[in-house]
């Protein structure tokens, strides 16, 4: 019932019994009436215990207003009064004390049976309670977890006995063994059957079971305590299946296995591989240790041993000579390993293996060898390639160059001789007067096919001959040397230094100098050096003349230009671009000439003087 009901229920019962004291007080009627008081004090100290008592007295204490409002002249009433109040608060505080008394042992009781069924309830084995009948009266979590089946649907019923024991046959066999075991003994342990689950599947059960007295006492009851022994079995078969797979590799390994007692080394049996390995027969190798027989005589006794294998689980030794029975000696392998009781050891025969090891260590010096070998030849032919494809590309590059140097020589002097003949003919019929004029012209004419000529002369030797690695230092030298260059010092930061050109590099150095005699006029330097940059290398070379105006930059490499000044800067350009090399003026004017030769990466190179060493930076 609801708390505000009870509340309900003590208030207007209060109430009622206070309005009819009043009335019969009026009535002068001073007995029976207060034994109603008994009904509210009693409810208010078994609910409210201590707030009962107070409120009890309370009541009692509105009696007892009232009493000795209407009594008051008669003592012996009020007497009464005073006892029954005394007597309502004596009742109020004896059933506050029972309702604590009583709750405190319910609480204790609904503990133990909690405690109870939570052990029943969460023990991890199939706890069953059933009648004689095979009734279920409980049914716990590992019942429904290990059968499928729910408590709401076996408690109450003895059809789970059917649903897991489908087979009728089995089911009565398993009956006619249970039932003797039940009346003589009211007990049974370790019965195992296989039960069928919810879900169609199959578990070995072991059941214990013991007769307990129902509520009359009655020994008709039975607990059944039943433990999934399922992957138990499984583990034993395969132990089971283990022990027959090590006998089977045991007997039949080809390596020779012992078998050794864990405390003392003794050995406890061998395999076959063994008795043909030492020549002992199986007989003799029992009881005794291994160095008894030959092996690890050198590696102390067992007892280090068995640290090792007690710190590690296993223990290696390599290369331990044997001797057999018939004075046979060879090369073993000893691995052990802890096996729990005993200390499994194997003993491979490895002197093929070493054999074969050190003919193989023999091959293989013999293929490195001729790898290197061939490495070499590799590199070597490589490099050739390389150095082919470069030649052949600078041959193919000249080649085209030469052809349109040709081909531009031959539209010239054809150009030439066209009009010299045109001239040759207005000479035949012009007045006498004229004919100086058109000498003039045949004069200039034949003038620019001499030049012609000794431009075609100049760049015949274009790619005659493959490109090759120059030294800088020696190339200008060579090319200086056919000129004289009075007053004019040379400042050379070359050394060690060469790039892959065209034989005729030397001409692009005697013309630059030749240049400068030239066209240098106020120049008394020549410099030459390189930097390195991203992209390949700069060769710089400078002097400290007049310097080329800004327009003039670019048309000082034209041919049309060089017409009138002569054929060299024009041919150097073609020369050093047959190996992809490229030339630009950037000096200041006024400041001297300045031509920067771009090298690509791969066209140049440094070598070590004899004697010396090139700076790594030279700077001008």
């Amino acid at each position: 019932m609801p708390e505000i009901q009870w509340r309900i229920i003590l208030v207007v019962t209060c109430g009622a019994i206070l309005f009819f004291s009043l009335y019969c007080f009026l009535l002068d009627i001073t007995t029976v009436f207060p034994n109603l008081y008994y009904f509210p004090i009693i409810v208010l100290s078994y609910r409210y215990r201590k707030q009962g008592v107070l409120l009890s007295c309370l009541l009692g204490a509105a009696y007892l207003a009232m009493a000795g409002y209407f009594q008051f002249t008669n003592a012996l009433e009020i007497a009464g009064a005073l006892l029954r109040f005394a007597s309502f608060a004596a009742v109020a505080a004896v059933i506050a004390y029972l309702s604590v008394t009583v709750e405190k042992r319910q609480l204790a009781c609904r503990i133990v049976s909690e405690f109870n069924e939570s052990i029943v309830s969460n023990a991890n084995v199939w706890l069953a309670v059933l009648d004689a009948r095979g009734t279920i009266i409980v049914w716990n979590k590992a019942a429904e977890e290990i059968s499928g089946y729910t408590a709401g649907e076996v408690v109450g019923r003895n059809i789970i006995w059917r649903l897991i024991y489908p087979d009728a046959e089995y089911r009565r066999t398993i009956t006619e063994k249970i039932l003797p075991i039940i009346r003589e003994k009211k007990i049974f342990e370790n019965f195992e059957t296989e039960v069928r689950t919810k879900n169609g599947g199959t578990k070995a059960i072991s059941w214990n079971t013991r007769t307990v007295p129902d509520e009359t006492g009655a020994m008709n009851r039975f607990v059944a305590i039943g433990i999934d022994v399922t992957e138990r079995r499984r583990a034993v078969k395969a132990l089971e299946e283990s022990e027959q797979r090590f006998r089977r590799i045991f007997e039949t390994a080809k390596d020779g296995l012992l078998l050794l007692d864990k405390e003392t080394g003794r050995i406890t049996r061998v395999n076959p591989a063994i008795e043909e390995m030492l020549g002992y027969p199986a007989g003799e190798f029992l009881g005794k240790t291994l160095d008894e027989i030959g092996l690890l005589k050198d590696h102390g006794r067992f007892r280090k041993i068995r640290e090792l294998l007690d710190e590690n689980g296993f223990v290696f030794f390599s290369d331990i000579p044997v001797e057999s029975r018939n004075g046979k000696r060879f090369d073993t392998e000893v691995y052990m390993v802890d096996r729990a009781m005993q200390v499994q050891c194997n003993v491979r025969d490895i002197t093929g293996r070493k054999q074969a090891e050190r003919e193989l260590s023999r091959r293989n010096e013999e293929l490195r060898a001729a790898n290197e070998q061939l490495t070499a030849a590799e590199e070597e032919l490589r490099n050739h390639y390389d150095e082919l494809y470069r030649v052949q590309t600078a041959l193919e590059t000249a080649r085209r160059k030469l052809d349109l140097l040709n081909s531009i020589t031959f539209t010239d002097i054809q150009n030439a001789v066209f009009s010299l003949s045109g001239y040759l003919e207005l000479d035949k019929n012009a007045p006498g007067g004229k004919r100086p004029q058109f000498v003039d012209k045949q004069i200039a004419i034949v003038s620019a096919i001499a030049e012609s000529l000794k431009f075609a002369g100049q760049y015949q030797g274009l790619g005659l001959k493959p490109p090759a690695w120059q030294g800088v230092m020696q190339t200008f030298l060579f090319g200086v040397s056919h000129l004289d260059l009075p007053g004019i010092s040379r400042d050379l930061g070359v050394d060690g230094l060469e790039v892959y050109a065209d034989p005729l590099l030397e001409n692009v150095f005697f013309t630059l100098a030749e240049n400068v005699l030239l066209h240098g006029k106020t120049a008394s330097r020549i410099t030459l050096w390189y930097q390195e940059t991203p992209s390949g290398l700069t060769l710089f070379f400078e002097d400290d003349g007049e310097g080329i105006p800004p327009g003039m930059k670019e048309k000082i490499f034209e041919k049309r230009y060089e017409e009138k000044k002569g054929m060299g800067l024009f041919l150097t350009r073609e020369i050093l671009s047959v190996t992809g090399i490229t030339i630009a003026e950037t000096g200041e004017p006024g400041a001297g000439a300045r031509f920067e030769i771009r090298v690509p990466a791969g066209a140049f190179r440094f070598r070590r003087p004899e004697g010396g060493s090139s700076p790594d930076r030279p700077l001008p």
